[in-house]
Formats: structure tokens, sequence, C-alpha cells
């Protein structure tokens, strides 16, 4: 019966990795996934995850601090590319939607919505845990929707019960 009782949990700023990390549960959550498109979305130089703010520091961003500017334009195999976000892309596609998110790195912030039944979120619980061996932020974000779930059930769904679900 507790497949009956479906979760809706909305997610921000996670590390594309991060989510790349809760989509292989795709299945578990019958592909019931929105995420925000890298196709659609624009990043601008530096921009991270709050994971990764003082712990990583991208490309362009470590060049501009030392003082190396890197041009805007480059010759490659006979073809000028033009400086964009991490890179540089073929001249006349820069605005192309497509060939800029080639260039995303999955430190990315990016948000999502998922629709799990408690079952199969009972697993992902127990995969991407505080125990699990899931990426710091995955396991921040896992472990805060299970609080918010034990908080919204008065208690009745509480980790132990999720570790106690077979599934």
């Amino acid at each position: 019966m507790l497949r009956f009782i479906d979760l809706s949990f909305t997610v921000y700023g996670l590390h594309r990795g991060g989510q790349d990390d809760l989509d292989s549960h795709a299945m578990r959550m019958n592909n019931r996934i929105i995420r925000s498109s890298t196709r659609l979305a624009d990043f601008s130089r530096g921009e991270v995850s709050s994971f990764y703010e003082d712990k990583i520091i991208p490309t362009d961003v470590a060049l501009a601090h030392l003082g190396i500017s890197t041009p805007d334009e480059i010759e490659y195999n006979g073809v000028t590319y033009v400086r964009a976000v991490n890179g540089y892309i073929v001249k006349g596609m820069e605005n192309n939607n497509d060939a800029k998110r080639g260039l995303y790195m999955l430190s990315i912030p990016s948000n999502f919505i998922f629709k799990i039944q408690l079952t199969e979120f009972a697993h992902v619980y127990k995969e991407r845990n505080n125990d699990g061996t899931a990426n710091p932020e995955v396991k921040e974000a896992v472990e805060s929707m299970a609080a918010q779930l034990d908080d919204a059930t008065l208690s009745y769904t509480s980790r132990n019960l999720l570790m106690s679900i077979r599934n």
C-alpha cells in the first residue's frame, strides 16, 4: 500500500552532477522528473552551485585572477572560434544553445522537480543518505528531503521507517 503514497520534491541549486546522481533513479520515479534545461539556460563565467563555492575555481575565473587575458577569437584547424563561458565555440554558433551547453561544467547549479512513491524514495534514501557514498551535496539534499518528510508526517515517516521499507 505504500506505493500509493506519492511524494513530490522541488530541488533548487543542486550541482548538475548531483542532479545526474538522482536522475539515475528515474525509473523509481516512474520517469516523473522535470529538470531545468541546460539547452535553454545561460550560465555566467564562474557560476557554480553553493557546494562548489570556495572549493573550485573555473579556468575562466583563475585566468582572470592571474591577469591572463584570452583572445576573443582563435583559429584552430583553419576554423575561427569565439570566446564563450569555459572555452570557445565555432564562429557563427556562439549564440547556439546546443553548442554553448557543451562547455557547461557539472558544477553548475540546477533546479528540478520529481515525484516518487514512498517505497521507491526509501530506496533512494538508503543509497544516497549520509551513510552512503554519494557526493556530499547529494547526501545533504536527500537528508533534507527525509527531514521534510518526517516533519510533514509528524515523524510517522522517519528515517528509521525509510530504512526498514523493503523495495
